[in-house]
């Protein structure tokens, strides 16, 4: 009883949204209050669940090295476009652009170490203009990158922590169910046998 209870907290604080609708590159959270707070992330919801079971599926630890490869593979594999400094790229040259930046001699002195900082002071905007990158959306909606990013890495971060604490239950529920078998009484080899 006591772990439903820490797994539904956990949902709970992790999933505050009491209902999902989805459209196609959206889920709108309708918390509490039943006021929508428009969740984006870089495919539809359908794929994006996919993408992150895939992700997820192999992995028993989550490195942040890992985080940030998931973000520039989502940004890669994404049927979006994106705008920088005026100019519209490709999913795989949005990526290709963010792995260079990262990489950059700006960061010498204060390296990219956390899929945060990635997401922060990465993939906000142009340090050369200031502008911020952004998404094109489908319907032709601009929003920031950043925001994006944002969703990806809480979305993909609550999912590895609903993936452990599930996984937990599901080992302590096998084993109640063999303790409560190994605590039958056993049957006589010289005694009547049930039928």
């Amino acid at each position: 009883m006591r772990r439903w209870l820490i797994l539904m907290t956990a949902a709970a604080v992790v999933l505050p949204g009491c209902k999902t609708v989805s459209s196609s590159a959206t889920q709108i959270l309708l918390n509490t209050q039943n006021t929508p707070r428009e969740i984006l992330f870089l495919d539809d919801a359908a794929a994006h669940s996919a993408r992150l079971e895939r992700f997820l599926i192999t992995r028993p630890q989550l490195s942040e090295a890992e985080k940030i490869q998931f973000l520039l593979e989502s940004i890669r594999t994404s049927p979006y476009r994106f705008m920088r400094n005026g100019s519209d790229y490709k999913g795989e040259e949005c990526m290709r652009w963010l792995r260079w930046k990262m990489g950059h001699r700006q960061y010498a002195r204060n390296p990219i170490r956390t899929a945060a900082d990635f997401v922060t002071r990465v993939a906000d905007r142009s340090l050369a203009t200031g502008q911020f990158y952004q998404a094109v959306l489908p319907d032709g909606r601009r929003v920031p990158l950043q925001d994006i990013m944002q969703s990806e890495l809480t979305a993909l971060e609550e999912s590895f922590l609903l993936r452990g604490l599930a996984n937990q239950i599901q080992i302590e529920a096998g084993l109640k169910s063999t303790q409560a078998s190994d605590a039958l009484p056993a049957f006589s080899s010289t005694g009547p046998q049930p039928r």
